[in-house]
């Protein structure tokens, strides 16, 4: 019994050691497979602004377990506006839900929206800025429809354009997955496209393959063209337009920096 079960032992760790020396050699050859072997800069030290604090340890919490998946915000003296995970738009004033916002007709009569499955035809909001100041209509980048305006000036009935449409293609690719964008002015916006070829559900191969795939684009409303302004970028994701609005910033998410 005991010699059975060493020659069972020796065979698995053979087979164990033949599988592990197969996948090596078929994943670590670069010119079979799109894994990039990469290795990110040291981090910089924790000081300065940098400094380890406990600042959002004070914060209150608002609508906790309520709502899902809430990306980005806008927030003024009345009220927050925000992306959550079921492909809508809310108002929130007095950390209270006051106005809801669907955009794409899934999101509006479909009742499965927020779920992994759903999220390609219900869409999944991601970066959001206000488009017009002093007014409550946004801009809002959704990673799989494209980009729309969203207003609020009917509260009760919110209403919504679509002004880039993902299914076009940009210079020869279409957007996969829209992530954030910036306002240049109520006719301009930049916008990130984090890859032409993964979605949204599907980062951690844009991750681990490490391709230059990402882009920023440049949008003129009145007209809806769109043009490229840079490329052969790492997973871009948030963006945001200096004071002078002559120059943006972006992160590059797999790349664990900040370019301009």
């Amino acid at each position: 019994m005991c010699k059975a079960m060493g020659k069972l032992f020796l065979f698995g760790v053979i087979g164990f050691a033949i599988s592990w020396a197969a996948l090596y050699y078929r994943y670590s050859d670069e010119k079979i497979t799109l894994a990039r072997k990469y290795r990110l800069d040291p981090p910089p030290g924790l000081v300065g602004n940098l400094f380890i604090n406990a600042d959002l340890e004070k914060a209150k919490h608002i609508l906790d377990g309520k709502i899902f998946g809430p990306e980005s915000m806008v927030v003024d003296d009345e009220a927050i506006y925000v992306s959550v995970y079921d492909a809508k738009i809310l108002k929130i004033v007095n950390g209270q839900v006051v106005s809801k916002a669907a955009y794409s007709e899934k999101s509006k009569f479909f009742p499965d929206c927020g779920h992994f499955d759903t999220e390609p035809e219900c869409g999944r909001p991601l970066g959001i800025r206000r488009l017009v100041e002093g007014k409550p209509k946004f801009v809002v980048a959704d990673a799989y429809l494209g980009v729309y305006i969203v207003d609020f000036t009917d509260e009760q009935d919110p209403k919504s354009t679509q002004i880039l449409d993902s299914r076009v293609p940009i210079e020869g690719y279409k957007p996969r997955f829209l992530n954030d964008l910036d306002v240049i002015s109520d006719d301009e916006l930049v916008i990130t496209d984090s890859s032409v070829r993964h979605d949204r559900r599907h980062f951690m191969p844009l991750i681990l393959e490490h391709q230059a795939d990402g882009r920023i684009l440049h949008l003129k409303i009145s007209t809806k063209t769109v043009k490229v302004l840079a490329d052969k970028l790492y997973f871009p994701n948030g963006i945001q337009l200096t004071e002078d609005k002559k120059s943006v910033l972006f992160s590059e998410c797999s790349m664990a920096r900040i370019k301009n």
